[in-house]
């Protein structure tokens, strides 16, 4: 874990969800973290109520990176906007038509025997 606001995401297959951790590591070693949240406590209000307190506050030198981490930490758990998960699709689609059309080409210019080159396409 390193100096300053981590956030931890880890599925937990018994709950059928996730676990959320926001943990600060000082630089002495000691850790703070944010007491946990039970986001399904719930309160109704009335109409025209006032609105309430946020349900986590980041203010200060750590807002930005507290953010930071989270949409990270999404990311690296496979959580991501649905405009991206689009793009990578359409990304990956292009990656496979040029390696077809290198394969094609190749094909064509070179003889039999020699097979064509891998060109750093990464193909996932």
């Amino acid at each position: 874990m390193r100096e300053g606001w981590n956030i931890i995401i880890r599925y937990d297959e018994d709950l059928y969800g996730f676990k959320l951790w926001f943990i600060k590591r000082n630089h002495d070693g000691s850790i703070e973290y944010i007491e946990p949240v039970n986001p399904m406590v719930t309160h109704r209000t009335e109409i025209g109520a006032t609105f309430p307190e946020p349900t986590i506050r980041v203010t200060g030198m750590d807002a930005r990176g507290v953010m930071q981490d989270l949409v990270n930490a999404l990311v690296a758990s496979d959580f991501r906007p649905d405009e991206i998960k689009t793009l990578d699709k359409v990304l990956q689609a292009t990656r496979d038509h040029l390696e077809d059309m290198r394969t094609l080409v190749f094909q064509a210019l070179l003889p039999p025997e020699i097979p064509p080159p891998r060109l750093g396409v990464d193909k996932r």
